[in-house]
């Protein structure tokens, strides 16, 4: 039985699920030099709920599934539902796949099953496991009892890596160009007006918002920045977008909310 399992998060399409990540903000800076192509902050991503198996989950016919104290992560679907993201011991079925457990009528228990490729180098083509982007397939197995508890989700053993960097600033225009990328997955671009006084390098007055942050540059010296990073006082949602071909799919960009 899943206890407090809050209201779903729906997919774009009734039948596709990914990993519902938030955004572990950065620390408060008050001034760091970052030169073009550097970095601003890096921060961790980690799923909006996590949870851990109490007891080995196993099929209604004893196919071993997912070993006890193993993790689990909340997934942004049409129907609550909860994935393996890494390997798991080499005698249950988590140990090459990712096992995706599903509540398919809602009403706080887990019923049923299905596999989906683990999504790392080592066993598949497949770089993106963090992203997941996949569609619920039409038939699923039957799981035995499922118990499972809410544990805290900064506990999550694998955490992929989210990356700001600072461009370049364009004087033509006035903006300062920044980039962000998920375990080098990008870049996803975003601009901010630079309000500098013509031939001035320090008079710089303007905020960039961005996921995890509000990034706000206090000085210029050439072409470096020197900017002061303060944490969003609410949780960033990343979800990625994609496109479905008849047997893969292919990570298209990620947006934020």
């Amino acid at each position: 039985m899943l206890l407090g399992y809050p209201e779903h998060s729906l997919a774009s399409q009734e039948s596709e699920y990914q990993v519902d990540w938030v955004i572990e903000g950065p620390g408060v800076e008050n001034g760091r030099w970052v030169a073009p192509r550097d970095s601003i902050f890096r921060a961790k991503l980690v799923p909006s709920q996590l949870f851990e198996a109490v007891e080995d989950v196993t099929s209604t016919d004893g196919k071993p599934l997912i070993p006890a104290k193993m993790q689990l992560v909340r997934m942004a679907s049409s129907k609550p539902m909860i994935c393996t993201l890494v390997a798991g011991a080499d005698d249950t079925l988590s140990f090459k796949n990712r096992v995706c457990l599903l509540d398919s009528n809602a009403d706080g228990s887990f019923e049923s099953y299905f596999l989906k490729g683990l999504g790392r180098a080592d066993f598949t083509t497949d770089r993106m496991w963090f992203a997941m982007n996949s569609r619920i397939p039409k038939n699923q197995s039957r799981t035995g009892v499922v118990d499972v508890r809410e544990i805290d989700k900064s506990l999550l053993s694998t955490k992929p890596e989210i990356l700001l960097n600072y461009d370049e600033v364009r004087d033509s225009t006035r903006k300062i160009l920044l980039s962000a990328r998920v375990e080098g997955f990008g870049p996803f671009i975003s601009s901010c007006d630079a309000h500098f006084e013509k031939n001035s390098d320090t008079k710089l007055s303007t905020k960039c918002g961005f996921p995890g942050a509000t990034v706000i540059p206090v000085d210029r010296n050439g072409e470096s920045i020197k900017f002061r990073i303060l944490p969003n006082e609410t949780a960033t949602r990343l979800r990625f977008s994609a496109s479905f071909g008849i047997v893969d799919r292919k990570i298209t960009g990620f947006y934020f909310f």
